[in-house]
């Protein structure tokens, strides 16, 4: 470190008013400065004007970030962030006065004793603070960044290559990393591998308690060993030193709190090995002494006192006993013994004595875990007065306060394990998701394809997801690759759009494998909403103490009815619309089906707008068909739906048509159309103004913007034959080897990365080539040369057109420069994710589903008011933090009794560290409704009137799945198939029947006898609907996709005969959340062995028996659902029919 002088003082923010010292350290300058503020010294930190400069930066957003967070006796205080006049960041930090090597340069060598209680446990405490509070290492620990107080209070600073714990390596991160960066002699020869990042830390400490112990300069890495050998050290403190110092990294503590606590056990060892003890005086009320008297049978107070201090002889322990935020030195005092508890305070002329005022026994194991969790002292009791009671009060007073900070240290750590699990478990969860998409690759196994141009359609071996819709995916055929885009799913079968690569390469059976690239972007956007609710970057920072700890939400506060006079719900609806208005910080609505959650939401959005001008509003949802409804009913309710912005692809089927005129993308192509047209308008007043033919301006602005056009264009398809060429050359390499036999994962992944670059590439180039069409449409159309100029090719060429036709006067000339200035702007505009962001900041509603909000360029910033989570309990509790994590109030609603998020199977390593029941598939709204720790009651709604289902059938769900709570108030829709159906709900069953039994196909079922009965049962319901001149729509479902591939293939083959049925077919996941008026369920099981799969799973068969707005059918062996094994749903179903014959119907089919 260098010392210079600078000539004359200046002032810096109009605070801080630089000295004449300046250091210069690795990659900071240190400036002295006076802050007016608070009228003490200040040190000044910027970025050094040499050196690599994106390294710098990057140093200095660490340490700004780190040092915002930690807040330690024992750390550097951050006053300030802020940039000086010629825009150079700056960080203002409390002034020490000198660093640890220079205080040891002036002081010597110091004893451990010394060291340990001046520099070595504050360290030490400071270190534990940042990894435990805040996962923060500081990776670079050496006497120069650790320095001291004029109090000689140590600190540490320089927090600039520090990392963040939870930043995952798997994650892409932009920039400078600091994984090689060490200080040789203090810092591990070993690049940081993100796994003992913590022990790196130990080492440091241990590196510089040796630095301090010889007195000396430490020369290097070898060196090191050598000062640690000449170092006086006490035994158990050497070995801890030298395990820390170990070169194998596995053999170092693994965090400083490991390290703290193997030191304090060591010194608490040695206290006793040197005898040493803290002399401590004792009294006993006569209270006290009467009840111990009797109930050890003693007959003095002699006796007692010395059964107490035979007591406490041995074993003792101590623990603060107050209440609430009570004064620890106003507290009283726990001494646990090896079998009692005596509970004393301060007391005495001079506070120098306990005095005991009540004595319990304990049994054993109780006295031995209270002892574990309370502060060991070496403590020697006596009854007798103290002979200096000023010294014996000094004791006692270090005595509370040890015990004090003993408890506060516990409390935090016990805190921050709370904290950290429920955030651990969800990072660990996103880990193991990568972890599956990279070992699996989510892959869908196909047995046929069928090519048609650019679109591929493959049949499975089983149904997909809807979900996979909008997936990157990929297919290998021999060493080569073909990449694109999932389409359109319908169960078994998958429409894929190749984006890259010859989709006649691909082999007819094979596999269609998820670009896990893509993938991880997903995980990744999961990722960082979960750190930036860790980290206090969510747009609302209680957002993390409510997720821990829900039920200390503010609950919401009254609405004054004037904002309600227009809604037209009522009844529960209302009341419920109330509580969301007055929302402070979250709400969460249970809504089981049919409750007019979709009603009650649009309500909120319109009327809390109305109560909040100028504010935004985020409406998110698990899925597309929730979001849209509600974006219809919103719509309905306030005129077309102009203000409100949908997220998503234009592509993407499962948006509807409404939704698709209010795609950002829409949004973004109208605005940019109108700031085109402006432009050109205000170009074309300027031109007219200097005398500049209005035709030639505007045929001038043409020819500019189709020859940039024309350049850009040929500028992407240059990129695009270099990223061809070279993902030839690597498939070549990967060809050969998978000849071989031999797969490299690594140019398997160059290949992906690859791919997506191409397939970018070509969505730029189909852009550019529409735009050029549409260019040269417009000249072909245009007047004078237009239709001429409209067929060149070359940008040159439009150049010397434009050279030739446009000059003459100066006028010309600086419309021409104007022209290219204008074309060049305008080429850009709607096409960067700036312009995505003010599309966004002019909408009061934006719509998008949890995942889908998180990937729009330009809004990553944006925070909205009040977020709207639809279908929350499908969302896994990573997936819905997104969008609530850019909001600054929730309302979530849900039905936590149907079915919860899929998820695939857990890794070993997740399952060891984190219970799956408690903290992996609970969902957000399942924390904020249930268990003790759940919202305050007003924070909480539930929805109870439903009116979807006629009574009968909601009658049954309310019982079976609601615990009776559910009402039922609609008799009839007006749907009248009584002539067919024996009852609203129906059981048909074929316990009777030989072939009923399930058919095995791999890992799914079918039940043809099922499927038959089902298309019996369609033709009574055409006759009724026929005879009575109506039109009903119906659902065939069942749980699993084999059968309901059977039911598609039947009703479409019988679909003719079927003129007044509006038919669809589906599984029970895929139907959650829709309605039909009839809804048929196929049961499938039936086997001997009694073993249901997936169906004994409850929220499945409530999702199930709740889709039927007038009837409910059901298709299957009910004496094989009746006997089936447990957990077994269908129990109580069955026994409801049956003892409600007058609604219910249970029989075979006649």
């Amino acid at each position: 470190m260098t010392i210079q002088s600078v000539d004359s003082p200046t002032i810096l923010g109009n605070r801080f008013v630089l000295a004449n010292e300046l250091r210069e350290g690795g990659m900071g300058s240190i400036q002295k400065a006076y802050d007016v503020l608070s009228q003490e010294h200040v040190a000044i930190k910027r970025m050094l004007l040499q050196g690599d400069p994106e390294r710098q930066k990057t140093s200095f957003q660490r340490e700004a970030d780190a040092l915002g967070k930690l807040e330690h006796p024992n750390i550097v205080s951050l006053v300030k962030v802020d940039q000086d006049l010629e825009g150079r960041w700056y960080l203002a930090l409390e002034w020490l006065e000198e660093t640890i090597e220079a205080y040891i340069q002036r002081k010597g060598a110091i004893p451990w004793n010394g060291f340990y209680t001046l520099i070595g446990k504050p360290v030490l405490d400071a270190l534990v603070f940042a990894q435990t509070r805040h996962q923060i290492a500081h990776r670079d620990l050496n006497p120069r960044n650790i320095m001291m107080t004029g109090k000689e209070v140590p600190k540490i600073t320089d927090y600039g290559i520090s990392k963040v714990f939870g930043r995952d390596p798997w994650m892409p991160v932009a920039g400078k990393t600091f994984v090689d960066a060490r200080t040789p002699g203090f810092s591990p020869l070993e690049a940081d591998d993100g796994v003992h990042t913590y022990g790196r830390d130990c080492f440091g400490f241990a590196a510089v308690a040796v630095y301090c112990l010889v007195g000396r300069t430490i020369e290097g890495d070898v060196d090191l060993g050598v000062a640690l050998h000449e170092a006086a050290v006490p035994e158990g403190i050497r070995d801890i030193l030298e395990r820390s110092l170990s070169e194998d990294r596995r053999k170092r503590p693994l965090d400083a709190k490991q390290l703290r606590l193997e030191i304090e056990a060591v010194e608490a060892r040695r206290a006793v090995d040197i005898g040493y003890k803290y002399p401590c005086f004792l009294d006993l009320t006569s209270i006290a002494e009467e009840r111990l008297a009797e109930e050890i049978s003693l007959d003095d107070g002699s006796a007692v006192r010395s059964f107490i201090l035979q007591e406490l002889s041995d074993v003792h322990g101590l623990a603060l006993h107050r209440y609430g935020d009570q004064d620890p030195s106003k507290s009283s005092l726990d001494i646990f013994g090896s079998s009692w508890r005596f509970r004393g305070r301060i007391t005495g002329r001079g506070k120098d004595t306990i005095e005991i005022y009540d004595c319990r026994e304990l049994d054993v194991a109780t006295a031995a875990s209270k002892r574990e969790h309370a502060l060991r002292l070496p403590l020697q009791f006596s009854f007798t007065p103290a002979r200096d009671p000023i010294v014996a009060a000094d004791i006692l007073l270090e005595i509370w306060q040890r015990v004090a900070d003993h408890e506060n240290s516990l409390s935090q750590e016990r805190q921050a394990a709370r904290n950290e699990r429920i955030f651990k478990a969800w990072k660990g969860y996103l880990r193991d998701r990568v972890r599956f998409e990279i070992e699996r690759s989510s892959v869908m196994h196909f047995t046929s394809r069928k090519i048609e141009g650019n679109k591929v359609t493959f049949v499975l071996d089983s149904a997909a997801s809807a979900d996979g819709v909008g997936e990157e995916r990929l297919v290998r055929a021999g060493g080569r690759h073909v990449f694109g885009t999932v389409r359109k799913v319908v169960l078994d079968q998958v429409v894929f759009e190749v984006q890259s690569g010859v989709a006649d390469l691909i082999p007819r059976k094979g596999e269609l494998i998820l670009n896990t690239v893509a993938a991880e972007r997903s995980l990744a956007n999961q990722n960082n909403a979960v750190d930036g609710i860790m980290y206090g970057r969510a747009a609302n920072e209680r957002l993390k103490a409510i997720l821990l700890d829900p039920s200390q939400a503010r609950p919401p506060s009254a609405v004054d009815q004037k904002h309600l006079s227009e809604s037209k719900l009522e009844g529960e609806k209302l009341a419920v619309l109330k509580q969301a208005l007055g929302t402070n910080e979250v709400l969460a609505i249970a809504g089981p089906p049919g409750t007019g959650k979709t009603d009650l939401i649009s309500e909120i959005v319109v009327r809390w707008l109305a109560m909040n001008p100028g504010k935004r509003i985020l409406l998110s949802s698990q899925t597309h068909t929730a979001l849209d409804e509600a974006i219809e009913r919103i719509a309905g309710l306030v005129g077309d739906g102009e203000e409100i912005v949908r997220i998503g692809r234009p592509d993407d089927e499962r948006i509807s048509e409404f939704s698709k005129r209010l795609l950002l993308e829409e949004k973004v192509n109208s605005w940019a159309e109108q700031v085109r047209a402006k432009a050109e308008q205000n170009l074309t007043e300027w031109a007219v103004a200097k005398g500049v033919d209005r035709n030639l301006v505007q045929l001038g602005m043409l020819v500019e913007r189709l020859a940039q056009t024309i350049e850009r264009r040929q500028e992407v398809e240059l990129r695009l034959e270099d990223a061809e060429q070279l993902i030839d050359r690597v498939e070549e390499v990967s060809e050969g080897r998978h000849r071989r036999h031999e797969i490299d994962h690594e140019l398997e992944e160059k290949t992906v990365v690859l791919g997506d670059e191409i397939t970018l590439l070509k969505n730029t180039r189909r852009a550019l080539r529409t735009e050029e069409r549409t260019i040269r449409d417009q000249l072909r159309s245009s007047v004078d040369m237009g239709p001429d100029i409209a067929g060149i090719r070359d940008p040159e060429e439009l150049r010397e057109w434009q050279d030739l036709y446009l000059q003459g006067s100066p006028a010309i000339e600086a419309c021409k420069d104007r022209l290219k200035l204008l074309e060049g702007w305008l080429l850009k505009v709607g096409k960067t994710g700036d312009f995505n962001a003010a599309v966004v900041n002019d909408a009061r509603v934006i719509a998008g589903t949890c995942v889908g909000v998180a990937g729009v360029r330009g809004i990553e910033d944006v925070q909205f008011d009040l977020c709207i989570v639809d279908e929350a309990s499908k969302a896994t509790a990573t997936e819905i933090l997104i969008p609530m994590s850019k909001s600054k109030k929730w309302i979530v609603v849900g039905d936590p009794e149907q079915l919860p998020p899929f998820f695939e199977d857990f890794g070993d390593e997740l399952l060891e560290q984190f219970d799956e029941e408690e903290d992996i598939r609970p969902t957000i709204l399942d924390r904020f409704l249930k268990g003790v720790a759940a919202l305050p009651a007003a924070s909480r709604a539930e929805m109870r009137v439903q009116h979807r289902m006629v009574a009968p059938i909601g009658e049954l769900v309310s019982h079976c799945f609601y615990d009776g709570k559910l009402k039922s108030p609609i008799e009839s829709h007006g749907l009248d198939l009584s002539g067919k159906l024996p009852a609203p709900v129906t059981w048909y069953t074929t316990s009777a029947e030989k072939r009923r039994e399930e058919q095995r196909h791999a890992s799914t079922f079918d039940n043809a006898l099922e499927a038959q009965w089902i298309k019996r049962i369609l033709d009574d319901l055409q006759a009724t609907t026929e005879q009575n001149c109506t039109q009903i729509t119906v659902a065939v479902i069942a749980g699993y996709s084999r059968q309901v591939g059977r039911l598609n293939l039947m009703t479409r083959k019988y679909a003719g005969d079927w003129p007044n049925l509006s038919i669809v077919c589906n599984t029970v996941d895929a139907f959650q959340g829709k309605q039909a008026d009839v809804c048929i369920y196929s049961v499938v099981r039936s086997n001997l062995r009694k073993q249901f799969g997936f169906l004994r799973e409850k929220p499945r068969l409530n999702v199930a028996l709740s889709r039927a707005k007038s009837a409910l059918i059901i298709v299957g062996d009910h004496l094989f659902c009746q006997t089936a094994k447990a957990p077994n749903p269908f129990r109580k179903v069955i026994e409801w029919v049956e003892a409600h014959p007058g609604e219910c119907h249970l029989g075979p089919l006649q």
